[in-house]
């Protein structure tokens, strides 16, 4: 069974050692920031707005929102029909790509494989992550795409087979290091001594298929 309540980030090569540190305290701020209002299982919609709202509040730039309709999987091929809803992007195949690599990092597939096998019986406990991806874009800007994935099993009933919900809503974001320098203070002292959520980094959406 999955760890909820956890973040998830990622950083391309060519990240600077500041900039990584600097989103690490800022994924955290934003998330002490949309928790204060919101529980993210319960109100996920208005979590996740908070959330950009503090991004934005804080060296962020958004470049586009990212959307799904609620995707019910009964079978672990039909996560391949995540359909992404956007205003722009240059690459939009790529951004899909990397949709489909989060899934992978969260082990969604072995939830969904799990869930089905035992008809829906067990914990069906919410999941709701948010994967944060970071790279250089052509330019040289830091570029943030946040994934929030929302997951609940849904038990089997005589009018139901077990089913798995998805939701995933975030943006593309640009980090701008010296919008966020005067804030690293304010944000480093609002999340000091606090109980934060888990925040795992991890360098495998930047791994190419088939490597090791």
């Amino acid at each position: 069974m999955f760890q909820p309540d956890e973040h998830v980030i990622a950083f391309g090569a060519g990240v600077p050692r500041q900039s990584r540190s600097d989103i690490c305290a800022l994924m955290q701020e934003a998330d002490r920031f949309a928790s204060r209002t919101h529980n993210r299982d319960v109100y996920w919609q208005a979590w996740m707005n908070y959330f950009d709202a503090r991004l934005r509040k804080y060296g962020c730039e958004r470049l586009t929102t990212i959307t799904s309709q609620p995707l019910f999987v009964s079978d672990n091929d039909e996560l391949d029909d995540l359909t992404l809803s956007f205003s722009t992007c240059d690459d939009a195949q790529g951004l899909v790509d990397l949709a489909q690599r989060v899934l992978a990092t969260l082990g969604i597939h072995d939830f969904v494989e799990a869930w089905l096998a035992t008809d829906g019986q067990g914990n069906a406990r919410l999941g709701s992550w948010v994967v944060v991806p970071c790279n250089l874009n052509r330019h040289g800007e830091i570029v943030l795409t946040t994934f929030g994935v929302q997951l609940r099993g849904l038990p089997f009933t005589s009018q139901r087979k077990p089913e798995v919900v998805m939701r995933v809503s975030g943006g593309i974001y640009t980090f701008d290091p010296q919008a966020y320098e005067p804030f690293r203070r304010e944000v480093r002292e609002r999340i000091k001594g606090m109980n934060l959520r888990k925040l795992t980094q991890t360098a495998e959406l930047f791994k190419a298929p088939g490597s090791p």
